[in-house]
């Protein structure tokens, strides 16, 4: 598969000027009231400010997102039409309420604009996506209406940090048994100012907490409304591991699949196995 030479700048399209891009207009984020309650962090290029800001070089990032997540809409909603006027008219519904569509037009209010988004790059949708579709609570390092690029340095740490929010999921779920296909999308990631969270700091280990994503989410609506780029900490799910979160869909470069992988949940049990 040929790959366009890498580390080139992704395209931007202007967009209009917003009121608030940040998503500062956002309601209350789960779990945030105790949170708020500590004084809101300054993040500073300075090290004597919590948190350090770092450059970061990393090539071969690893991501890995469910497969029905990466189809095209027309295979996918071919599957539910009972004529071809009914794909049309499906795939039309799916763009009207798609998150990336609509952020991709500048009609996602507190999320992204075109302005932060890529065009005309390999995989630009599944960019975008990431930062699109944050889910309705957000992440450990991102906010319900603003995403953010999950990765682990090595395919190990990402296959941890996916498999133990899966074993989640399907345990709580009680299901018994359960088979789904990942694609790593292998990634590089280059960028100055991220939140170093590899210092071993109680204020970074707060943001770190196994059971809380209250601290990390009040981090990245700090970092958001200041223009940092996301986050490098250590792995929660994979001991000795590392992971980026990057806010900022532009310094998601050379993109391309590294390979497919099955997650099977059998009794209680998650098997890894590779595809391809």
């Amino acid at each position: 598969m040929g790959h366009p030479p890498q580390h080139q700048p992704a395209v931007r399209r202007p967009a209009p000027d917003r009121a608030d891009g940040l998503g500062r207009h956002r309601g209350p984020l789960a779990g945030e009231g105790d949170a708020r309650r500590c004084a809101r962090w300054a993040v500073s290029p300075t090290a004597a400010v919590w948190p350090d800001l770092v450059s970061l070089t990393w090539d071969d990032t690893h991501r890995l997102i469910p497969e029905t997540q990466t189809a095209h809409t027309e295979p996918f909603v071919s599957a539910l039409a009972g004529t071809p006027d009914d794909v049309g008219a499906l795939a039309r519904l799916v763009a009207a309420t798609s998150g990336r569509t609509l952020a991709q037009h500048g009609r996602l209010p507190g999320g992204p604009t075109p302005h932060d988004l890529v065009f005309d790059v390999p995989y630009s949708k599944i960019i975008n996506g990431a930062f699109s579709y944050p889910g309705n609570r957000g992440a450990r390092f991102s906010l319900p209406l603003w995403g953010a690029w999950y990765a682990g340095r090595n395919l190990a740490t990402a296959q941890a940090e996916v498999t133990f929010h899966r074993s989640v999921l399907l345990t709580e779920t009680a299901a018994i048994d359960d088979e789904m296909t990942f694609v790593d999308f292998v990634a590089d990631i280059h960028g100055a100012l991220f939140a170093e969270l590899r210092d071993g700091s109680s204020s970074s280990q707060a943001c770190l907490d196994p059971t809380s994503y209250a601290h990390g989410q009040l981090l990245a609506e700090t970092l958001l409304a200041d223009t940092r780029a996301g986050v490098v900490y250590p792995s929660v799910r994979h001991p000795g591991g590392e992971c980026v979160a990057c806010l900022r869909p532009s310094l998601v470069s050379n993109v391309r699949i590294g390979g497919w992988f099955s997650l099977v949940w059998s009794t209680g049990t998650m098997t890894v196995t590779s595809l391809a």
